[in-house]
C-alpha cells in the first residue's frame, strides 16, 4: 500500500477484484497474514524477465538508482567483479554528444587496434552504440568515406570541426535490424568424435598454445612491438592495477611476454580476475 500510495480499503478492492478475475492466482496465507502466490499464477498485467531483474539486483548492489526498486522485496548478497575502466575522459565523450547534436565533424587522435601508432582522423558522428562492454561512436569516416563504429576509449584526443551536411539516414547498416539465430553447430558432435584421446591442459599450457598459434607475429612486427612496450612499459606496469585493491589482473612480466601477447593482455586468456571479497550494501 505505501508502495502504490494506496488505502486500505482500495487495496482490498483490487486485491478481491484480481482473485475474481484469475481464481487460485493468489490466495491468502492465514499463517502469513499476506497473500501468496496460488497454484494457477501467471503474470497477466507485465512479462517476466529474469535477466532484467538480475540487472536490477545488481545495480542495487552497487548503489545505484533503479526504478520501483520498493517491489523488489528480498535482496539477497550479491558478489560482482569490477570490470576495468576503459579510460574515457569526460572532455572526449562532451566533444563526441556535441558533433552529434550540432552535426558537425570531429578531428580526433585514434588508437586502432591495426596499427601500433595513433592516427588523426576526422569523423563525423551521429550516434553512440554500446556492445555490453565498450561503448562506440557511429560516425562517418573522411578517409575511408564509410560509416564505422569508433570505440571511444581509444578516442585520444578530439576536437569539434566545421558543420557537416553528412545526412545520418544514409547510414544503412544502422539503420537496418538484423535477428540473429544462435545455435550449435550441426557438425559440432562429428567433430568432437574426431578427438578421442584428450589432454587436460592448465591456464599456463593453453596461453602458450594461443600465442604460438594464434598471436605469432612476423619478426617486423616484433620489432615495432618491442619499440612499443619500450615507450609504454611504465604506463604498462600500473595499466590494470585498481587502487580499491576490488580485483587483481594479470599483467604483462616483460617485454618478451608483451610482444608474444599483444593485442590482448594478457588476463583475457592467461589467468582470470581475481574479485576480493568487500562488503555490499
Amino acid at each position: 500500500m505505501d508502495v502504490m500510495g494506496l488505502s486500505r480499503a482500495q487495496a482490498s478492492k483490487d486485491l478481491n477484484s484480481y482473485i475474481n478475475d484469475h481464481p487460485e492466482h493468489i490466495i491468502y496465507d492465514k499463517t502469513a497474514k499476506t497473500y501468496v502466490l496460488g497454484p494457477k499464477f501467471v503474470e497477466h498485467y507485465a512479462a517476466l524477465d529474469p535477466s532484467e531483474y538480475l540487472d536490477d539486483l545488481l545495480s542495487i548492489s552497487q548503489g545505484g538508482s533503479v526504478p520501483a526498486a520498493d517491489w523488489i522485496v528480498y535482496q539477497p548478497d550479491i558478489l560482482a567483479t569490477t570490470v576495468p575502466g576503459r579510460g574515457l575522459s569526460a572532455f572526449t565523450l562532451r566533444n563526441v554528444l556535441l558533433a552529434c547534436e550540432q552535426r558537425k565533424a570531429l578531428r580526433i587522435s585514434y588508437q586502432s587496434m591495426s596499427s601500433p601508432d595513433p592516427e588523426d582522423r576526422v569523423i563525423i558522428p551521429h550516434a553512440l552504440a554500446h556492445d555490453g562492454f565498450r561503448w562506440h561512436a557511429r560516425a562517418l569516416c573522411s578517409k575511408d568515406q564509410i560509416f564505422k563504429d569508433f570505440v571511444l576509449g581509444r578516442i585520444l584526443k578530439s576536437a569539434l570541426g566545421e558543420q557537416s551536411d553528412v545526412d545520418a539516414g544514409t547510414d544503412e547498416d544502422w539503420h537496418q535490424t538484423i535477428t540473429l539465430k544462435i545455435a550449435p553447430h550441426p557438425d559440432f558432435s562429428k567433430i568432437q568424435a574426431r578427438f578421442s584421446n584428450r589432454m587436460p591442459l592448465n591456464s599456463a599450457d593453453i596461453a602458450e598454445v594461443i600465442q604460438r598459434r594464434l598471436l605469432a607475429k612476423t619478426s617486423e612486427g616484433q620489432v615495432t612491438l618491442g619499440n612499443l612496450h619500450d615507450r609504454e612499459e611504465n604506463n604498462l606496469k600500473t595499466l590494470f592495477d585498481f587502487a580499491d585493491g576490488s580485483m587483481k589482473l594479470k599483467n604483462y612480466r616483460d617485454r618478451d611476454h608483451f610482444i608474444s601477447s599483444y593485442p590482448f593482455p594478457p588476463y583475457q586468456y592467461g589467468g582470470a580476475a581475481r574479485p576480493m571479497r568487500t562488503s555490499l550494501y
